[in-house]
C-alpha cells in the first residue's frame, strides 16, 4: 500500500513538473511573441492634425496591436519648414518613418520616394482588423485624386480643407437669394460696405487671403478654374495666365481689392484675421476655408455671432448657355508609404484603418476632417461636413501635382497679392506670365 502511494506521488510530481515545463514554455513563447511585435512609425507635423491622429493611434494600440502584431508610434516634428524636413528624410533612403504626412501640393515632388498603393487595394492589408474589406468608393473621389500622380495612388487623405461662402444669416439669406457668380460678388459687397452704403449693417463686406503666403493662390485658382482656365495650356506645361479666363479671374480679385469692400489691411490677412473680422461683426460674408465654422458655432469663442453664420457653396462663373460652372479649391493632408519601409503590408493595414475605417471616425471626433462619406454624411455628421460632402464631390479640385508645384505657387503668391493692391491688373498678369514662363524654362519643363 505504501509502495502504491509512493508511485502515485512520484507520478503526480512528474505530471506537475511536465505541466510546469509546458506552462513555462508557452509563457516564454508568449513573451517572445510580444518581443517580435513590429513597431510602425507614423510621422506628422505638430498641431491639431497630429493630436487627432494620436487619439486614433491610442485606440489602435489598445485594441489591435497585440492581435495583429502591429504597434504604432506617432512622431511629430515642427511645422516651420516641414515640407523641406520630410523631403530630406525621404531622400536619405532610411526605412523609418513607415508612414509620413505629405501635403497634396507635395505629391508631385515626393512620389519618387513613396510606394504606389494601387497594388494593395485588392490585398488583405486593405481591410479592417476583423478582415472586412474597405472600398475606395467610401472616400470622396476628388480628395483621393489629390494623392495621385501619373495615374497612380501614392497617398491617402487624412484631412481635407475646402472653400465655401460664409455669411451672416441675420443680415442675408444666400440660400434663398444665392450669390451665384464671381461677377455678382463685388456689386453685392458694396451693399454691405458703409463707405459705399450708409445703411450698411457692417463696416465692410468681406475679406480674402491677402497675405503673402502660397495659399493666397487658392482663391485665384478656383476662380480661374470656374471661368474655364488652367495654370497651363492644354497638353503642355506652358503657363496660361494670358488667357481670357485668367484675365477674368484677375479682374475679379482686382475689383475686390480696389473697390473698398474689403477690410483695411487685407494684404496682411489670412485665417486668424478673417475669424476675428466675423467675430467682431466687421464683415458680412467671405469665401474662405471650412475650418472657421466650428469656431463660429462655439458661443464661448464667438458670442456675438454664435448661431448667426450660414454656409453655401462658393460662387462660380456663368457660361454662355446660362449654366454656372463652379470649382472649389481643396487642399489635403495625406499619408504616404515610405518606399524603403520594411513593414509595408502592416503599414497599409494601419493606413487603411486610419483613413477609411474606425480610425477616420476617431480622427473626426477630435477635430479632423477625413473625407470619407461615413464621416461627412453619417448620422452624427454636422455642418460643414453634411453639405461639404456634396460640394467637394461635385466641385472639388486640387492643384495639378507636378514636381515643382509648391515652388510655382510660391512664385504666384506675389502676383496674386499685387492683383488686389495695384490698379493695372493686366500688367500684373503679363508680369506673372513672363515670370512663370521663365520659371518653367529654368526647371526644364520648356524647350
Amino acid at each position: 500500500m505504501k509502495r502504491k502511494t509512493v508511485i502515485v506521488v512520484v507520478a503526480l510530481l512528474f505530471l506537475f513538473s511536465v505541466s510546469s515545463l509546458c506552462f513555462s514554455s508557452s509563457e516564454k513563447k508568449g513573451e517572445e511573441a510580444k518581443l517580435k511585435m513590429d513597431e510602425l512609425t507614423v510621422q506628422m507635423w505638430a498641431g491639431p492634425e497630429s493630436r487627432a491622429m494620436l487619439e486614433a493611434v491610442n485606440v489602435w494600440n489598445a485594441q489591435y496591436a497585440e492581435k495583429l502584431g502591429i504597434k504604432v508610434s506617432l512622431v511629430t516634428i515642427g511645422r516651420v519648414g516641414y515640407p523641406e524636413k520630410i523631403a530630406s528624410v525621404l531622400m536619405s533612403g532610411v526605412d523609418k518613418p513607415d508612414l509620413i504626412q505629405v501635403f497634396s501640393i507635395q505629391s508631385g515632388s515626393m512620389y519618387p520616394y513613396l510606394e504606389p498603393l494601387d497594388g494593395y487595394f485588392q490585398s488583405e492589408a486593405f481591410s479592417a482588423p476583423d478582415g472586412t474589406k474597405y472600398k475606395l468608393g467610401e472616400m470622396i473621389p476628388s480628395t483621393l485624386d489629390s494623392g495621385k500622380v501619373e495615374g497612380k495612388q501614392y497617398t491617402i487623405p487624412t484631412d481635407v480643407s475646402w472653400f465655401f461662402t460664409f455669411y451672416r444669416k441675420d443680415l442675408m439669406d444666400l440660400k434663398a437669394n444665392p450669390l451665384e457668380t464671381y461677377d455678382d460678388v463685388v456689386p453685392f459687397a458694396k451693399k454691405f460696405t458703409r463707405s459705399l452704403n450708409p445703411n450698411s449693417p457692417t463696416p465692410y463686406a468681406t475679406i480674402t487671403i491677402g497675405k503673402l503666403v502660397w495659399y493666397n493662390t487658392a482663391q485665384f485658382l478656383q476662380t480661374l478654374w470656374s471661368y474655364g482656365g488652367s495654370m497651363f495650356k492644354e497638353g503642355t506645361m506652358k503657363p496660361a495666365f494670358d488667357t481670357e479666363a485668367a484675365m477674368k479671374a484677375a479682374k475679379y480679385l482686382n475689383d475686390l481689392g480696389q473697390s473698398g469692400v474689403m477690410l483695411p489691411d487685407f494684404e496682411n490677412a489670412e485665417f486668424p484675421e478673417t475669424v476675428a473680422a466675423f467675430q467682431n461683426e466687421q464683415i458680412a460674408f467671405a469665401v474662405f476655408w471650412n475650418a472657421m465654422l466650428p469656431m463660429f458655432n462655439d458661443c464661448e469663442q464667438s458670442p456675438k455671432i454664435c448661431n448667426k453664420i450660414g454656409i453655401v457653396e462658393a460662387p462660380g462663373a456663368r457660361m454662355p448657355d446660362g449654366s454656372i460652372k463652379r470649382y472649389i479649391y481643396i487642399h489635403c493632408i495625406n499619408l504616404g508609404l515610405n518606399k524603403n519601409s520594411k513593414l509595408k503590408d502592416k503599414a497599409v493595414k494601419f493606413l487603411s484603418w486610419a483613413t477609411f475605417g474606425e480610425g477616420a471616425s476617431i480622427y473626426a471626433e477630435h477635430g479632423g476632417a477625413p473625407p470619407v462619406y461615413s464621416v461627412f454624411t453619417g448620422p452624427n455628421a454636422v455642418e460643414p461636413y453634411k453639405s461639404g460632402a456634396d460640394w467637394i464631390a461635385k466641385y472639388g479640385r486640387a492643384a495639378y501635382p507636378f514636381a515643382d508645384l509648391q515652388a510655382y505657387l510660391e512664385l504666384m503668391k506675389n502676383y496674386i497679392q499685387r492683383l488686389m493692391l495695384e490698379s493695372d491688373y493686366k500688367k500684373v498678369m503679363a508680369d506673372l506670365q513672363n515670370a512663370a514662363t521663365d520659371f518653367m524654362k529654368e526647371r526644364g519643363y520648356l524647350d
